[in-house]
């Protein structure tokens, strides 16, 4: 059991300088609190390209292409419209019913 807790009291002390947990001036199992972010499962959705998704996929590359055509040019701007113009071209060439994987947005 010693060993045990040695390993124990080795691994907090670790997490508390990397500053991974905190804790309470006595160790106290229930006094340490793990921090960062919450951490979620989600799920990749999927919906077949039909003609009328990749038009509004069409629509929305325009309308930031459009927004980007109004920044003074610069090399990432440019970049930045080719790589959409590159996507659009990419989509249309994509064949109907291809499963298009959808991220959430909060």
């Amino acid at each position: 059991m010693i060993g045990i807790a040695k390993t124990i009291g080795r691994l907090i002390a670790v997490l508390v300088n990397a500053g991974i947990i905190e804790r309470a001036s006595r160790v106290d199992f229930r006094a340490i609190k793990i921090q960062g972010r919450k951490r979620e499962i989600k799920m990749t959705k999927y919906k077949p390209l039909t003609p009328s998704f990749r038009q509004e996929i069409n629509i929305d590359f325009d309308k930031q292409i459009a927004d980007l055509q109004t920044c003074k040019p610069n090399a990432l701007v440019i970049a930045q419209i080719e790589a959409l113009r590159t996507y659009k071209v990419l989509i249309n060439g994509l064949p109907d019913g291809y499963p298009m994987p959808l991220a959430e947005r909060k």
